[in-house]
């Protein structure tokens, strides 16, 4: 497993995305989104709706039908965010915003063995999944010139006080023409953190912003 690194065509990021849900790990948590138990609502995503706490059945997790690999539930999972962070050497925040309906569904981390720290976070809304990564970074953040961010067909966004990188729902342009989720993918010093659609094509790159904005905010 390899640090995902945004550097790459906009042909690609997508499917570096979803490769992040389906090989990945997030830690050092300073606030909790909290998660109601009732039944998941019919989705409003362009509504948000204050995080909730965390369920201690989080991480036993059940696949919703919909055309999502069973991989983006891999990873070692962690019944509450405390025990994930636990295992973590670096720090995590929550999103303090969700998308109308959506509900933690999963918290999971890397496999000891496998030398790359990460944490990850699926929720659900009864039919979509929107996923959040976080992990370290040696790296330096990119140079994410106007000239370099159009030519990946990206938007430049800020998030917080950093500058990351973003698209909302589409088709891609390659001979496949896969479906594109809205995403954004910015990185603090040392770190790289992803907020994603991984099947909703409701969600906006606006919807995405806003969460991970919250994620940011003092």
């Amino acid at each position: 497993m390899h640090t995902l690194k945004p550097l790459l065509p906009r042909r690609r990021l997508s499917l570096m995305v979803m490769a992040l849900f389906t090989a990945l790990p997030l830690a050092g948590c300073t606030q909790q989104p909290a998660v109601s138990s009732s039944p998941p609502e019919e989705p409003k995503p362009k509504t948000t709706v204050a995080a909730s706490p965390i369920p201690a059945t989080a991480g036993q997790t059940q696949y919703l039908e919909k055309a999502v690999p069973l991989e983006i539930y891999s990873g070692l999972p962690a019944a509450s965010i405390e025990e994930a962070v636990s295992r973590l050497h670096f720090p995590v925040v929550m999103p303090k915003v969700l998308p109308e309906g959506y509900k933690l569904d999963a918290v999971l981390t890397n496999y000891p063995e496998s030398g790359v720290e990460y944490l990850k976070l699926i929720y659900i809304n009864g039919k979509y999944h929107l996923g959040i990564a976080q992990q370290p970074r040696e790296e330096p953040a990119p140079n994410l010139s106007d000239a370099y961010v159009a030519e990946l067909r990206q938007e430049k966004v800020t998030v917080g006080n950093h500058v990351g990188l973003g698209h909302g729902p589409g088709i891609s342009r390659t001979k496949e023409a896969f479906p594109e989720y809205a995403s954004v993918t910015w990185t603090p010093p040392g770190l790289q953190r992803i907020v994603a659609s991984l099947d909703d094509p409701n969600l906006t790159l606006e919807d995405i912003l806003a969460v991970a904005e919250s994620m940011e905010a003092p």
